[in-house]
């Protein structure tokens, strides 16, 4: 396994966050279209982004953006579904916390979807706490948020 520090441009990047695309329109149906410029956008240029391979082929990626002063914000992890249950979202979100700290960041928050069950498990278990909805997210009814101070 190797993790590499990279951006949300490395081609490697955006066929992972490709399919994470593809499997929102699984879950979340039309209701998605609201989701996708929005995130494109915000993760479109961010050099906070990591990457695991396993035998040089990628398969988990994460990154986070900058929300202001204190609070960075998680976008765009995913784990190629074969490679699921090996602790590779654990190893995506300590590496994503470790970093925004390095940089000055007191806390880390995040959205995920009510139908994400798996990724709210994994968040609640990694200390984050629900907090209200904020920003682009505050009337989405979809959406889940979490917060960690760092």
């Amino acid at each position: 396994m190797k993790i590499v520090e990279t951006n949300t441009q490395h081609p490697d990047f955006k066929q992972l966050t490709t399919l994470l695309d593809a499997h929102f329109w699984e879950l979340y149906g039309d209701v998605q279209a609201q989701f996708d410029d929005y995130n494109a956008a915000k993760a479109a240029d961010v050099d906070t982004a990591l990457l695991i391979y396993e035998e040089e082929r990628p398969v988990a990626c994460g990154c986070f953006i900058h929300f202001d002063a204190e609070r960075a914000e998680v976008k765009r992890v995913f784990v190629d579904p074969i490679m699921r249950g090996r602790g590779l979202a654990n190893i995506i979100m300590q590496r994503l916390e470790d970093w925004a700290k390095s940089l000055g960041y007191k806390e880390l928050i995040l959205e995920t979807g009510y139908q994400q069950a798996s990724a709210i498990r994994l968040y609640e278990k990694l200390g984050y706490q629900r907090i209200p909805n904020y920003g682009f997210y505050t009337a989405v009814k979809e959406s889940v948020c979490f917060g960690k101070l760092l």
